[in-house]
């Protein structure tokens, strides 16, 4: 095969390879394919305890609370309204499972303070007969101690999804039995639907039904709080949101990761580009680099997707920084003069 046919079939094939690199590319569902959640970087068998934990602690129904501070000065029948508005919205929207108003707790407070100096002595007797009822009620073969111990990890584990868990969160580790919430509970006259403070903001304890590390736990919910917020303007054209959630920050992670994905590609490119510029005598000849470049790009990301189910967007991220290294090819190939006129790509790439 002349010299001249030869390069003709070698752009003919790298065109084709390069159109169903971009056809493959074209057809996947990225959000699939290409993860953003952080947790994905820690390995499911992880066997070190502080990053298993982490990801035990991650995945919890913890992780989906948001916490929404709404101040809405002046008249506290327009407060009202406003709250009111903010929480049926939340609570109407499909990316939210619980959304619960935190008024003023001073009342319990008081109660809580008197009562706690004898918690164990006023409490623990009845507590412990209560659960030995429980236990001798059923058909157990499991120790009393061994059953109550795993009963209060329990009780424990899923009080801490529930609202009320965030006025208590303070004595929570000096009474893992639950002794003084229980007992506020069931004191009459203590209604939790009481009319909010009259100065401050309201606060409001939300749980997102999609996970915050997911689009899921993150487009939906931002939609639905921007809704919800103008249902209480409608109400107090003054009030004012703030809100803090996992999700938001996970979110800003992602886009910032996004934007320096296509920031490095696109830099790595100009500069690799800007250098074989000044090294040449003829400035057109650099863009004969350009497609080496892409074309090592998209090499890389239809071999990554071919080759693995999902990977995280990190991967990309790392890897836009060795696209440098085609380039380094690029020039092996170009810049060498042939050893003898019309000698075959095979030979030169061979004395590579």
């Amino acid at each position: 095969m002349s010299y001249f046919r030869q390069k003709s079939f070698v752009r003919l094939l790298l065109a084709v390879m390069a159109l169903g690199g971009l056809a493959w590319l074209a057809h996947l569902d990225y959000n699939r394919k290409i993860s953003t959640n952080v947790l994905d970087l820690i390995p499911t068998d992880e066997r070190a305890p502080e990053l298993a934990l982490t990801r035990e602690l991650a995945s919890e129904e913890q992780s989906r609370v948001a916490l929404f501070a709404l101040d809405v000065r002046g008249i506290p029948v327009r407060r009202e309204a406003a709250v009111d508005a903010f929480v049926r919205t939340l609570r109407d929207s499909p990316a939210f499972d619980e959304v619960v108003a935190l008024h003023d707790t001073a009342a319990r407070d008081a109660l809580g303070k008197q009562v706690f100096k004898q918690l164990l002595d006023l409490l623990l007797p009845g507590w412990l007969e209560t659960n030995w009822k429980e236990y001798s009620a059923g058909d157990r073969h499991e120790p009393w101690a061994d059953w109550l111990a795993e009963r209060v990890a329990v009780r424990l584990q899923e009080y801490l999804g529930t609202p009320e868990a965030l006025a208590f969160q303070e004595i929570l580790p000096a009474d893992p039995l639950l002794l003084l919430p229980k007992l506020i509970e069931s004191v009459q006259g203590l209604d939790a639907t009481a009319p909010a403070q009259s100065d401050g903001p309201t606060l409001i304890w939300a749980r997102t039904k999609g996970s915050p590390w997911k689009d899921e736990g993150q487009g939906p919910v931002f939609v639905a709080v921007r809704q919800a917020e103008a249902a209480a303007l409608v109400e107090a054209p003054d009030a004012k949101l703030r809100w803090v959630s996992i999700g938001r920050i996970a979110s800003a992670s992602r886009e910032r990761i996004e934007h320096e994905l296509s920031g490095l590609n696109l830099l790595s490119l100009a500069a690799v580009m800007g250098i074989a510029a000044l090294c040449l005598r003829r400035v057109d000849k650099a863009l004969h680099l350009a497609p080496v470049m892409l074309g090592g790009l998209l090499g890389a990301w239809v071999a990554t997707t071919l080759l693995f189910d999902r990977v995280h967007i990190l991967v990309f991220v790392v890897g836009s920084l060795l696209g440098g290294v085609a380039l380094d090819y690029g020039f092996y190939l170009y810049l060498p003069p042939p050893a003898f006129p019309e000698e075959p790509y095979g030979a030169k790439v061979g004395r590579l």
